[in-house]
C-alpha cells in the first residue's frame, strides 16, 4: 500500500540539516512500494536553500516514479502544527508517518510500522528514538535512557493503562484517523495534546512498537537538554489539567478511562515516591557512614516500615535493571551495555533532576508563564535562528 511521510520544519534552525533528512528517507527506507515524503516548513525569511529542496524534489520525481518528494512553504505559519495541519488533508496514501527534521530512520523500521498497523487494526503505532549522533557520554547516557523508556517501561505502561499514546515523531497513522483531528497551534506538546482528544472524543487505539526505531540528534549541551525537557513536562502538565475532567466522563469504557487517569496523573505520584525513596536511601547511607566512623550501632536504627520500603525498593530495582540488560543484550548486543551502567548508576540524579523539572513545570503551568519557545539547537545540526528564539519551537522532541 502507499504510504506518505511527513517531515514538518523550521528552516533557519534546521536547514543544515534537512536536505540529509530528506535523502535519508528517499533512499533508505527499504520494502517500501509507493512512498511520498512531504516536507512542510515555515520561515520568516527567504532563504537560499528553498530553490535547492525544489530542486531535489524535481530530481527525486524523475529518478524513481514509487518515491516521490513534495516541498512546500506554509505562508503565515509559526508552529510545527500549523505546517501538519496544512498538510495531513492534502495526503492520498491510506498510511502516514510523521518524523522531526533530525529523523534518520532505520531501514525496515517504517515497513515494520506498516505491517504492525494492518495486523492489529489501531489508529496509531508509536515507534522508539534513539540518539545518533552527539557527545559521546551524553550519546550513550541518552541512548540509555531512551532505551529504557522505550523497551521497559512504556510497554510496561500499555500493559497497565491499556493504551500506548502518540510521541509526536516516529508515528504512524492511520490516514483517515489522522484527517479527523487537527494539531492545537497553542499547545505546549501538540503530539501529547493530539493523543489526548483522539482517545478521549473518538476512542482511537494507540500501540508502541519500539522496535520500529529512528535516530534523532542530542541537543546541544545540557542547557538545550533541559530546556527540552521542561518544555515536555510543561506541555504533559497543560495537558493533563486542561483534559483531566473529560477523561473520565468520556464514552470509553472503564478500563480505558481508568488508563488515561494513569497515564497523566500517577506520574506525579510515581516521581514523588521515586524521589522519596531516593531522599531515605540517601539517608541511610550517610547514616551508615557516620556509624562506622563513630561505633555507634544506634546510628544504624531505621524504623521497620522505612526498612522494608528500602528493601521492597532495592529488589525491584534489582528486577528492572536485570531485565533492562537482558532487553538490551538481545535488541542490540553489547552497544548499549555501557551506557545503561552509566544511566542505572546516576538514576538518583535522574530521579532529583526529573523531580525539579516537575516541580518548575507544575509552577510556571498553574500560573501561565511558560514564557517563550526556544528553538532547540541540535548537536551535529546548525546553530540556532538569529535572536535563537522562534514563535513557537518547531524543531521537534
Amino acid at each position: 500500500d502507499p504510504v506518505a511521510a511527513v517531515v514538518p520544519c523550521y528552516l533557519p534552525n534546521e536547514a543544515p540539516i534537512i536536505q540529509g533528512t530528506l535523502g535519508h528517507i528517499m533512499e533508505r527506507l527499504e520494502h517500501l512500494d509507493d512512498l511520498t515524503v512531504y516536507l512542510v516548513y515555515n520561515t520568516p525569511r527567504d532563504m537560499p536553500i528553498e530553490a535547492e529542496l525544489m530542486a531535489m524534489a524535481k530530481v527525486a520525481d524523475g529518478r524513481d516514479p514509487r518515491r516521490r518528494l513534495v516541498v512546500q512553504r506554509v505562508e503565515g505559519s509559526t508552529s510545527k502544527a500549523e505546517n501538519l495541519n496544512h498538510v495531513i488533508p492534502q495526503v492520498a496514501a491510506p498510511y502516514v508517518a510523521i518524523y522531526d527534521a533530525d529523523h534518520h530512520p532505520d531501514a525496515d523500521s517504517l515497513a515494520l510500522a506498516v505491517h504492525y498497523l494492518q495486523d492489529s487494526g489501531c489508529d496509531c503505532v508509536q515507534g522508539s528514538t534513539y540518539i545518533r549522533e552527539g557527545c559521546v557520554l551524553l550519546r550513550l547516557l541518552v541512548r540509555a535512557e531512551f532505551f529504557v523508556n522505550y523497551f521497559v517501561v512504556l510497554p510496561a505502561m500499555q500493559v497497565v493503562a491499556g493504551t500506548g499514546f502518540f510521541g509526536g515523531a516516529n508515528g504512524l497513522w492511520r490516514t483517515a484517523s489522522l484527517q479527523r483531528l487537527a494539531f492545537d497551534e497553542a499547545a505546549l506538546t501538540e503530539d501529547i495534546d493530539c493523543f489526548a482528544r483522539a482517545k478521549v472524543q473518538h476512542g482511537f487505539r494507540f500501540e508502541f512498537l519500539p522496535e520500529s526505531c529512528s535516530g534523532e540528534l542530542l541537543p546541544a549541551g545540557p542547557r538545550a537538554i533541559w530546556r527540552q525537557r521542561l518544555r515536555w513536562a510543561m506541555g504533559w502538565d497543560q495537558v493533563t489539567l486542561r483534559h483531566a475532567a473529560a477523561f473520565w466522563g468520556a464514552e470509553l469504557s472503564c478500563r480505558m478511562r481508568a488508563g488515561l487517569l494513569y497515564i497523566f496523573f500517577c506520574r506525579w505520584l510515581t516521581q514523588t515516591c521515586a524521589f522519596f525513596i531516593v531522599v531515605l536511601n540517601t539517608r541511610s547511607a550517610i547514616q551508615w557512614q557516620l556509624a562506622q566512623a563513630s561505633d555507634d550501632v544506634r546510628a544504624l536504627h531505621v524504623p521497620p516500615c522505612v526498612y522494608t520500603l528500602q528493601l521492597a525498593s532495592f529488589y525491584g530495582y534489582c528486577i528492572f535493571v536485570g531485565y533492562a540488560m537482558v532487553r538490551a543484550a538481545l535488541h542490540d548486543g553489547l552497544i548499549l551495555l555501557p551506557g545503561l551502567v552509566m544511566y542505572f548508576f546516576l538514576m538518583p540524579v535522574y530521579v532529583l533532576c526529573n523531580s525539579t523539572l516537575l516541580l518548575v513545570s507544575l509552577c510556571r503551568v498553574s500560573t501561565g508563564s511558560t514564557g517563550e519557545w526556544v528553538v532547540t539547537a541540535r548537536a551535529g545540526g546548525g546553530a540556532a535562528a538569529p535572536g535563537g528564539k522562534q514563535q513557537p519551537l518547531l524543531a521537534g522532541g
